[in-house]
């Protein structure tokens, strides 16, 4: 991420990830939850997220909600060569975990750094980006407080935009680099399998 952030923004890009945002993002998230939003308060803020999303996202030759089928951008970046060794490792976790998705947020910087179903908070920024007043944004803020390795947070559900607009909660747990917490990997869990528990069918 922080290569990223060092190279300019492609303007062709940048025009091709707004696309995504207007014709497919923002109408989908009004006509399934009828939330109305404006595109600049969704553009991640940092030079890397906006490059992330639009190798990543906008680049994505997959449909939106289809996402993690990428495994591959195409490109020489350091992000994508650790894209290509990590995300087929994440995808097992997520698919034998049944995870509606799984993140790694940076602890330094609050950035999601990495989202299973490259989603749209990718390369956002929890601490003043898009998402960040969320149960999500505060319960990795809390979790990263904590010096306990085993330390567990559920984040509530909540309307996650990210979501189009659909019930989320989160388990996030703190990743530790010696004695300090690196960062925090989350789990989204999956509502409809929990809808279909707590109501017997």
């Amino acid at each position: 991420m922080r290569e990223l952030d060092k190279r300019p923004v492609d303007a062709a890009a940048l025009a091709k990830l707004e696309g995504l945002y207007r014709e497919t993002f923002i109408p989908r998230l009004a006509e399934k939850a009828a939330i109305q939003v404006d595109l600049p308060r969704l553009l991640p803020g940092e030079p890397g997220g906006r490059i992330l999303q639009a190798l990543d996202i906008a680049g994505n030759p997959h449909p939106f909600e289809q996402g993690q089928l990428l495994t591959d951008a195409g490109d020489d970046v350091a992000y994508s060569i650790a894209h290509r060794r990590f995300h087929e490792i994440y995808t097992q976790v997520a698919k034998r975990s049944n995870l509606e998705d799984l993140m790694l947020v940076d602890g330094a910087t609050l950035r999601v750094v990495y989202t299973f179903q490259k989603t749209v908070e990718r390369g956002t920024n929890l601490g003043d980006g898009p998402y960040a007043n969320t149960n999500l944004s505060a319960a990795v803020r809390q979790i990263l407080k904590s010096a306990d390795r085993s330390a567990v947070l559920l984040a509530d559900f909540e309307l996650y935009r990210p979501n189009l607009g659909k019930s989320a909660a989160f388990l996030c747990a703190p990743v530790f680099e010696g004695a300090t917490p690196a960062g925090v990997i989350v789990f989204q869990l999956p509502i409809d399998n929990i809808i279909r528990l707590m109501t017997a069918n």
